[in-house]
């Protein structure tokens, strides 16, 4: 598995949460899947999509081999909710993404405005 630039907006208030961004790229000769995460910030962590105004919750995000994913806000991308500490532009943490039988892989998350994407 390859990890690009991982980055998460700003908490915002009443949010709830905040989502993490990114691409991933499944560099193996077969299919994929994220299939969890967790980090020491969050209480929870999932996955979500966001569609016409509506949030579904999805058990994988699929990684079909070499074909990039990018997590975003208008598809799958991750959330982070229950923040245990107050974070702001600039600050970063550790995520921890479970790809099952592929292993396990931290990443570093960003914390930086959206306009610079």
């Amino acid at each position: 598995m390859a990890v690009g630039h991982v980055w998460a907006s700003p908490s915002e208030e009443g949010a709830g949460g905040i989502a993490v961004y990114g691409p991933v790229l499944n560099r193996g000769g077969k299919s994929a899947r994220l299939v969890g995460a967790s980090s020491p910030l969050a209480e929870d962590v999932g996955f979500r999509i966001s569609k016409d105004g509506e949030i579904n919750w999805l058990e994988f995000i699929e990684l079909r081999p070499n074909k990039p994913v990018s997590l975003a806000a208008w598809r799958e991308h991750i959330w982070l909710s229950g923040i245990r500490d107050s974070i702001e532009q600039g600050d970063s943490f550790e995520l921890i993404l479970d790809f099952g039988d592929a292993g396990k892989l931290p990443v570093k998350v960003i914390i930086e405005e959206e306009g610079g994407h």
